[in-house]
């Protein structure tokens, strides 16, 4: 990744830098992965999704390793099952944490 903002800040690209991370937040692991699934067979070079519980922990060190490459713009691509809940386990959960850490 780091590769990638290297490349472009070399070719003199100046604008913000976007990342997209693909979740699938659900209840379960098995639900994370089932809907992941279904929402990205489109994906067949294998874009990764990270089907998780609610667990901020795992959600912050996915999005650090973005930062951490150089991207200004980490996107959080849900696939998961239920939109609200994971709009809910962000806004109160987990985009304080990665506030905090900017």
């Amino acid at each position: 990744m780091p590769e990638l903002v290297q490349a472009y800040r070399q070719a003199a690209g100046q604008g913000p830098r976007y990342a997209e991370l693909g979740v699938a937040f659900a209840p379960t692991e098995e639900e994370g992965a089932e809907a992941a699934l279904s929402t990205n067979r489109w994906s067949v070079g294998g874009w990764k999704v990270m089907s998780e519980l609610p667990n901020p922990d795992r959600y912050v060190k996915a999005v650090r390793e973005y930062t951490d490459a150089g991207y200004d713009r980490v996107v959080l691509m849900n696939a998961g099952p239920d939109m609200d809940a994971f709009l809910d386990f962000y806004a109160g959960e987990l985009d304080p944490l990665l506030r905090a850490g900017s």
